[in-house]
């Protein structure tokens, strides 16, 4: 019922081949700047031929080189005018369709930061470029190529963090969602700034989420399994500390205010859910996790405010099944950042806020989505939400044969859970309460929330 191995590899292929990782946002710290030229406007490419030194290279070494390098996720390298042009026609098909960079949040007033998207003129530049042959330029045009720091980007962690033992992904097959328990040795709770990810094979990893489980069930699930880990992926609800946590290819990690700290607390186990992709041969998978800690109490915590449904039952052929949750304010929050999930069958989702007064935001809107392009979305700016909002997620399935991402043939019914094979309905808005005070609030009433949910 899933996808084959070939089938993999293309989505794959596809996945990386413009990476799209762009800079991170002037929160970030250690990354290294990437010095880009401004391309060419669309006029003067008419006027002036468009060339590998003057227009393209700026492109790439902005969007595609943070994971066209070495030791990254993708698969070859692009760093030179060899690289690119051997690539033209790929790259102006990609760009031309809205697969690369890969962005999935519909346009409109940009509200995110480290937006990927391609402007239409540099689309068109690519484009120019494949059909005029792939010109080289001029060489006293050529940018100076990124430099990218080596080790640890944020610095040598307090707390470094892996698995216990190397996993060995089978060299073909389905892709691997698999969990792998971390205990935390600390002597008490840790306030964490910064979490840096470095997988050891990245090329495999398509995603990893970050979840925190004080129950001790991961740990039985562990014990059952003759492998390192479990199979399969532990319920969103085990991710209680505030942030977004996780990792992508290309992604960067983010060094908070010290006011936005979380707790780290080795009363619980760290849970690193990984999605892997076979690639042919055998490959080893390793993963170290750098925490960077402050002694100061965090004055502003973050919470991450689960709009989900559990009740999910799509009938087989249904186009337009829909899921949808609410929630209304109870203080004044600031928006910081959201993550939508949803399995192969999800087509649509619309995440809003109806403000007290009427009026209404669109918090996240994506019309095309694909459970292959899983992401974190930080806006440029907080958004305050006063008391009163409401909030509300709408998800819209599409289980019928026409469905290329169906892993179904013929459709079947599906249900929640947590198995990439099921489905779920999910959207987390990470929000700071607007006075730290009335965090507490805000917890009770979303504890009391996520108790009727689970008994409905």
């Amino acid at each position: 019922m899933w996808k084959t191995n070939l089938t993999l590899l293309c989505i794959l292929a596809a996945f990386v081949l413009l990476g799209g990782c762009g800079e991170r946002s002037e929160e970030l710290q250690g990354s290294q700047d990437i010095p880009v030229s401004e391309p060419k406007s669309s006029g003067a490419a008419k006027a002036t031929p468009v060339t590998f030194s003057a227009h393209i290279a700026p492109l790439i070494y902005e969007h595609c080189t943070p994971c066209h390098r070495p030791g990254q996720a993708a698969p070859f390298d692009l760093l030179t005018f060899k690289d690119a042009a051997s690539r033209a026609e790929q790259m102006a098909d990609v760009t031309g369709s809205g697969f690369m960079p890969p962005w999935k949040p519909e346009g409109g007033p940009e509200r995110f930061a480290d937006v990927r998207r391609l402007s239409p003129e540099h689309v068109a530049t690519f484009r120019q470029w494949f059909e005029n042959g792939t010109p080289k330029g001029d060489p006293r045009d050529l940018p100076k190529p990124p430099e990218f720091a080596e080790g640890w980007l944020l610095g040598e962690p307090d707390l470094v963090l892996k698995m216990s033992e190397t996993y060995e992904l089978p060299a073909g097959g389905e892709d691997v969602f698999r969990s792998f328990v971390i205990p935390i040795p600390l002597d008490g709770i840790h306030y964490v700034r910064g979490l840096e990810c470095r997988p050891s094979n990245a090329q495999v990893i398509h995603h990893a989420d970050i979840l925190f489980d004080p129950t001790g069930q991961s740990r039985e699930l562990d014990a059952l399994d003759n492998e390192p880990g479990f199979v399969g992926m532990r319920p969103i609800e085990s991710a209680a500390v505030g942030h977004l946590t996780g990792w992508a290819p290309g992604g960067t990690p983010i060094l908070y205010p010290e006011d936005m700290a979380w707790s780290l607390d080795p009363s619980s186990d760290l849970i690193l859910t990984l999605h892997m992709l076979p690639t042919g041969k055998p490959e080893p998978v390793d993963f170290q996790l750098g925490f960077h800690f402050t002694d100061k109490r965090p004055k502003r915590p973050s919470y991450l405010l689960r709009l989900a449904s559990t009740t999910i039952d799509i009938p087989a052929g249904a186009t337009d099944y829909d899921v949808v949750d609410q929630f209304e304010l109870p203080v004044d929050v600031e928006a910081v950042g959201i993550r939508p999930h949803a399995h192969y069958l999800g087509k649509t989702i619309d995440v809003s806020a109806t403000l007290p007064g009427g009026g209404e935001e669109t918090l996240l809107r994506i019309q095309d989505w694909d459970f292959n392009w899983q992401d974190d979305y930080r806006y440029r700016k907080p958004l305050l939400l006063p008391k009163g909002t409401q909030l509300r997620m709408r998800w819209i399935y599409d289980n019928s044969a026409e469905n290329v991402r169906n892993p179904n043939s013929p459709p079947k019914p599906v249900a929640w859970g947590a198995n990439s094979s099921d489905e779920m309905a999910l959207a987390l808005l990470q929000v700071v309460p607007f006075n730290a005070s009335e965090y507490r609030k805000l917890a009770m009433k979303l504890q009391a929330k996520s108790f009727v949910d689970k008994i409905s």
